[in-house]
């Protein structure tokens, strides 16, 4: 049976004595792999054309886990990166592998991932770009964080109050403004509606969002952001 959908290459490694297998998450299918046949001859049609992060359009056939490609065209403009956008492109695709289950389609996710490597190959500024993804990303999987009540009385969030936000529950009253995911209500307020014009928001942000994530792989080392780390050593890169 054969396929098609438009895809993007996540990764890809050596297979055989001239083979690739593809790691490629497509918009129709989700996540599969793909074996592009002789890819590594000099002669191959697919020579120059297996790169990361570029909307493709792909045509495959097979059964079971893995699949053979049969034809792939470029689509659209070519997305560029460089410097600590390429290291913010590759975390994307580290929550891809982490997160989405292989095989599961989501419309909603693919349309996120592509529209934010757009947005990341033609900015410096990816801070609030990446604070975006993780927000929708949650979302999409259904673990959006809960920012609007507190968990004990559905009472409102409150600017002038802050918070304890309890992992897999939500925001909880305290009378402390710091300690671990302790946030002023006035910045979860600003988080919920998206509003990234100030630092202190996107830090509290960063750090929320990277505890959700934390919590739902297992806490389980993410490389992207220690990559960052180590070449820049700016932490608000991530």
């Amino acid at each position: 049976m054969n396929s098609s959908s438009l895809g993007i290459i996540l990764n890809y490694y050596f297979y055989k004595e001239t083979s690739l297998i593809l790691d490629v998450f497509t918009k129709n299918y989700g996540r599969i792999s793909l074996v592009a046949k002789g890819a590594r001859r000099e002669s191959s049609k697919y020579k120059g054309k297996i790169i990361y992060f570029q909307t493709l359009e792909l045509d495959w056939g097979g059964k079971g886990d893995l699949f053979t490609l049969y034809n792939l065209d470029w689509t659209g403009k070519n997305k560029i990166f460089t410097g600590h956008q390429l290291i913010n492109a590759y975390y994307l695709n580290e929550l891809l592998f982490k997160l989405l289950p292989k095989a599961e389609e989501n419309i909603n996710i693919f349309n996120l991932y592509n529209d934010t490597l757009i947005l990341l190959s033609n900015t410096e500024n990816s801070i609030p770009i990446l604070r975006n993804y993780e927000y929708s990303f949650l979302d999409y999987l259904g673990y959006k964080p809960r920012l609007e009540t507190e968990i004990d009385n559905n009472k409102p969030i409150s600017e002038h109050l802050h918070y304890q936000y309890v992992l897999d529950s939500g925001p909880k009253q305290v009378q402390v403004s710091d300690g671990k995911l302790v946030f002023s209500g006035d910045s979860l307020i600003k988080i919920k509606n998206r509003n990234w014009k100030d630092m202190k928001v996107l830090n509290d942000a960063k750090l929320l969002f990277r505890e959700i994530i934390n919590n739902i792989i297992g806490y389980k080392k993410v490389y992207s952001r220690e990559l960052v780390n180590f070449f820049y050593n700016d932490k608000s890169k991530r």
